[in-house]
């Protein structure tokens, strides 16, 4: 891995154990042990830049995906009707899953077949039109969004999409002062783990790795650039998320079902 994608990674997890760190929960050691691990690999002189390899052994990387299982249960305790927590440690995950298996998600990308496929895809907006975005912007000019609200939801194929708030307040409304942010969440049809049904029964489940957090709240944008960096951003999840109950790209590439 090369020093500065190094960096960036380092820099992104720091910011996330500084939203854990204050929350009141339990300490969380398996984004630590990876930042230290991705600090050890900084400061070594022979990095390698070109091959990206695992950064930990099979059997590290089984105990760690344990052991941050334990701590979003422990944090979905600690953390009642909000579950914001819960999101950035599913977050997290997704983070320790790329770093472990790079070639993985760089496979998918470098197909083109994938890609004809991915360009191809027809999103569906019909829960999140222009008039709900308009909505949204409003609500948060206004001070009426509260940080964990669900905004809306995009789907593809057998796929759907929440879209979620997030802010550092917890206590109340966001308001002009704090910074929003607006967040992904992944859901497949047709995977019957217990998680949940939608209609008919039909069965769903959580990717709970396939989760994403904007820089910022996006307001203030023309709606089709909305849509346009929102869907590039779930073509990145579905090609980029290991998940081994079901294949992302072919359940977007198939026709829409609504559950």
């Amino acid at each position: 891995m090369k020093q500065n994608e190094l960096q960036k990674q380092i820099n992104w997890l720091e910011e996330q154990i500084a939203i854990l760190t204050p929350s009141g929960a339990e300490a969380y050691e398996v984004p630590e042990s990876i930042l230290k691990t991705l600090k050890e690999i900084y400061t070594d002189e022979c990095v390698d830049n070109s091959s990206p390899k695992p950064l930990f052994s099979d059997e590290e990387y089984r105990i760690l995906l344990a052991a941050l299982g334990r701590e979003r249960k422990v944090c979905e305790i600690a953390d009642g009707k909000d579950h914001m927590l819960q999101h950035i440690l599913n977050s997290i995950e997704g983070k320790l899953k790329r770093l472990q298996y790079p070639k993985i998600e760089s496979a998918k990308e470098k197909d083109p077949e994938t890609q004809d496929r991915l360009s191809a895809l027809r999103f569906d907006w019909r829960a999140f039109e222009v008039s709900d975005y308009a909505h949204y912007n409003a609500q948060l000019k206004n001070n009426l969004i509260f940080s964990g609200d669900f905004i809306g939801m995009v789907r593809v194929g057998d796929l759907a999409c929440d879209l979620t708030v997030y802010s550092e307040q917890q206590d109340g409304p966001i308001t002009e002062n704090e910074t929003a942010n607006l967040c992904l969440s992944l859901y497949v049809g047709g995977v019957d783990t217990g998680y949940a049904y939608g209609r008919n029964s039909y069965p769903y489940d959580e990717v709970e790795s396939a989760v994403f957090r904007f820089d910022s709240d996006m307001v203030g944008m023309e709606y089709t650039d909305f849509k346009a960096a929102i869907e590039s951003k779930i073509k990145n999840l579905i090609q980029n998320t290991p998940y081994d109950k079901a294949d992302l790209v072919e359940k977007a590439c198939g026709k829409l079902h609504v559950w």
